[in-house]
Formats: structure tokens, sequence, C-alpha cells
């Protein structure tokens, strides 16, 4: 990915956005933020809930419920080295007071916090149409 990164920067000087999970420092064991400083221009992490348990319920990751606050971790960490740090959330999922805990969670970080929109992908295949929520 960072290889990449560097390619498109040195060759097309476009932006780039990584969307992720947040969970890099817990999969390579180290943190990986300073990493990305001068190649990624915008992270952006799936914060889904702003409950821990609940977090856990929906990604399960393989890190259990330290996963959580370990997204969070990487979010603050990465805003050393990335201009623009997003946490996300799915719009139609939360109430409105998740979504304010959400904003709270994000001030608390120095990150930008945005609902995505709800979106249906409808995928056609010789057999059948898929209807995907994305």
């Amino acid at each position: 990915l960072l290889s990449v990164a560097k390619y498109v920067k040195e060759h097309f000087h476009k932006p780039i956005r990584i969307n992720t999970n947040g969970l890099a420092n817990l999969i390579w064991e180290k943190d990986v933020t300073p990493e990305l400083k001068g190649l990624i221009d915008t992270v952006s992490i799936s914060l889904n809930t702003p409950n821990a348990q609940r977090y856990h319920e929906l990604v399960r990751s393989r890190f259990g419920e330290k996963s959580f606050d370990a997204m969070l971790a990487f979010a603050k960490e990465a805003t050393k080295y990335v201009p623009h740090v997003v946490l996300t959330t799915v719009d139609t999922t939360l109430t409105k007071e998740e979504e304010k805990q959400c904003q709270q969670i994000c001030d608390s970080l120095g990150v930008t916090y945005r609902i995505r929109p709800w979106e249906v992908l409808f995928i056609a295949t010789p057999h059948a149409v898929i209807k995907v929520a994305v």
C-alpha cells in the first residue's frame, strides 16, 4: 500500500485516501501511523457505533473487545501524521443520541465525524440481480 501511495504521489500528484477499520496497529503489532506521513492525505475509519460492546458485535474482530479502543487510538495517532482523519458511521443505523455520542468522541480525538449515506447497490449477473447495502 505504501509503495503504491508513494508512486501515485510522485507521478500523479493526487491526494490519497485510505478507508480502513483502524485496526492496523493491532494487526501489525506496532504503531504504523508514522509510515503514513507524507503519503496519505486522508484516513477514513469506520467508527460504526459509539459503544465498545456494540462495536464488537458489529465488527467481530479477532482482537475482541480491545478493538474499539485500539481503533480510537489509531485515529488519534494518525492525526500526528495525516492531514485529514475522519471517523464514519452510516446514516439510519444509529439513533440521534448515538450520533451525538460519536460526534463527542470525534471532538475529543480532534478528528472529523462524517455520517455516510445508506446506499443500495444493484449488481446484475447473468442469473440474478443482487441487492447489496453499502
